[in-house]
């Protein structure tokens, strides 16, 4: 096999380093199968090691630490494998998960994407995209096929200028949108799922923030969560419960803008023709008092079906008790 002789001609090169070939053991890496060579190095005082994986499809590594520029493996594996990590800017380039030994896109290493202090993790998914995290900048996703970057978070805006005309368009509108804030963004994802601002998380995302964006300059941090076991989306601190599953939702503007310098958690549970928030009882009372809600309407069980004495006078909201120590509040709209 091609690709048996390349790994040995790489370990027989390299003399610090001592490999185990576990030809007959199936292991499962990230969803890899294949057989595998363990190695270790003995320089080292406590023995770093990574471990190439070998399967119909190619060659992969996986290591639980980062090279540095000037790693002899990483300098072998370049040679044999052509794999032009040489051309990226890096201080430590580490293998999160596993990652294929090809050569790295043009689309990737003539960006100027990295810069020699930055610390780069890279990956190869199980649809052969290409997962490349700069530290404390940038994280992306790259298709091969398509040759366009699936953003699945930003810290670093300016970074994100260098790879806007390689996003489609429909999804760099939004980021320009967020540019301009310049919050944290993020999209919580799995391994094994689709990955990236794509499907329903651009679909959500993209209906979320054409209702946000115009009216709200006080974001920090947006999160986005959408599978198949929660769809959330987190402002600072302030967690979008999107509860219909045709993702449309009644969306309290003005609300949200009041709650946003908040720093305490609230969840906002959002339907397609109402909306309620839900807050623990320690943050009631702040809550109560941005919304310009009574001290007193808050500490008790309202029934408004009982309670009619509390319709003598129009209210904006009312508050209910609801299990343990959390309480909803209730637009008078929807009471």
């Amino acid at each position: 096999m091609v690709e048996e002789e390349k790994i040995k001609k790489i370990i027989e090169s390299l003399g610090n380093v001592e490999c185990h070939e576990l030809r007959y053991n199936n292991i499962e890496v990230c969803g890899l199968n294949g057989y595998y060579y363990w190695c270790e190095s003995r320089s080292e005082p406590q023995g770093k090691w990574f471990t190439l994986i070998v399967n119909d499809s190619g060659v992969y590594i996986r290591t639980p630490f980062h090279f540095s520029k000037s790693e002899e493996v990483l300098s072998k594996l370049s040679e044999v494998f052509n794999i032009n990590i040489d051309k990226l800017k890096f201080s430590e380039l580490g293998f999160f998960c596993v990652f294929k030994l090809e050569p790295l896109p043009d689309e990737i290493t003539n960006l100027n994407l990295t810069t020699d202090d930055d610390e780069i993790d890279l990956s190869t998914t199980k649809n052969n995209r290409i997962l490349i995290d700069v530290r404390d900048k940038i994280s992306l996703l790259y298709d091969k096929w398509t040759k366009k970057f699936s953003v699945l978070s930003i810290k670093d805006w300016e970074t994100y200028r260098k790879i806007r005309d390689s996003i489609n368009q429909d999804v760099r509108e939004v980021l320009d949108k967020l540019s301009l804030l310049k919050p944290e963004f993020i999209v919580r994802t799995e391994y094994d799922e689709e990955l990236g601002l794509e499907g329903k998380r651009k679909e959500i995302t993209l209906k979320l923030l054409s209702k946000l964006v115009p009216t709200i300059n006080k974001i920090n941090n947006i999160e986005i969560r959408i599978n198949e076991y929660e769809n959330e989306v987190i402002l600072n601190d302030i967690v979008l419960e999107l509860k219909d599953e045709n993702w449309e939702f009644d969306m309290p503007v003005d609300v949200i803008k009041k709650l946003l310098p908040l720093n305490d958690t609230v969840v906002i549970k959002l339907y397609k023709d109402f909306w309620f928030i839900e807050v623990h009882n320690d943050y009631l009372l702040k809550v109560a008092s941005i919304l310009g809600i009574e001290p007193v309407h808050t500490i008790h069980d309202i029934n408004p079906r009982k309670e009619s004495l509390l319709f003598y006078e129009p209210r904006d909201y009312y508050v209910f008790a609801s299990d343990g120590d959390y309480y909803h509040i209730v637009s008078s709209r929807d009471v």
